[in-house]
Order: C-alpha cells, then structure tokens, then sequence
C-alpha cells in the first residue's frame, strides 16, 4: 500500500495485527525501499507538511508480556532525513490531529471515542534521534 504524506510516497508493507481483539494493526513504513521504521500503528500516522515531519505510533514488543511493553510518538524529519522518537512512553496512544505546529492532539487510547482520555502532546517535549535516514 502506497500514502503519499508531504509530498512524498512511501511504502506501508508488513500488516499484522498486535492483539487479536480487532487490532491495533502495525505496520513497516518504507520510502523509496529504505526502512523509517517497523511496528508502526498503521492508522495513526498524521503530517505536518509546514515542517515536513511524518508523524507516527510504534509499538515496542519487548517481551511476552503485554505490561512489558510499550508506544512511543516518533516522526520521520523529511528536511533533516533523521527519525526521533519521544522519550516518553505509553501504554496506548492515538494521535488524533495537528493543532498547530507545537501540540498534537492525542488520546490515551487506541481511538478517539472516549474524551476523558485526551491530551495535548506538546511537540517540543523532548525526542531523541534514533535513526538517519540514508539516501
């Protein structure tokens, strides 16, 4: 599957579900065949075309257990070609939209159904590089 997210295509391969009660599903996100990242929440990848950042949800499967493991907010820098990954980490998380260039809109859950688990992520919370991306 192919989304083009600002202004570039990139490649959603790799789909398997993480629980089986109806998802979340995860995915490998690709650009130009080069790997951003794997166990991404499919569903959930938002774009800040003024910055030009990919916004996504990662899963951390760091053991059998599901209260080992983990979410995390990264983003894809289409301008610095690095991937961050917010230090902060999460037991569920759906980003529901850009508010504007500082704040995502985001739930404590897997959907954005139930508004006592809304927050706003501020953006400049701290990341820290993870990957870079090689051309």
């Amino acid at each position: 599957m192919k989304k083009k997210l600002c202004g570039l295509e990139f490649n959603i391969e790799n789909i398997e579900q993480i629980i089986n009660m109806g998802g979340p599903w995860i995915c490998s996100i690709y650009l130009e065949n080069h790997l951003i990242s794997d166990h991404c929440v499919i569903d959930n990848i938002l774009e800040d075309p003024s910055f030009k950042r990919v916004y996504f949800v990662k899963y951390h499967c760091t053991s059998k257990w599901k209260s080992d493991n983990f979410f995390t907010l990264n983003y894809f820098s289409v301008n610095d070609n690095e991937i961050y990954q917010s230090k902060r980490r999460f037991e569920m998380l759906y980003l529901k939209k850009l508010l504007n260039q500082e704040s995502i809109e985001i739930f404590y859950a897997f959907h954005d159904k139930n508004q006592d688990r809304r927050d706003v992520f501020a953006v400049s919370e701290q990341f820290d590089i993870i990957s870079e991306y090689l051309k």
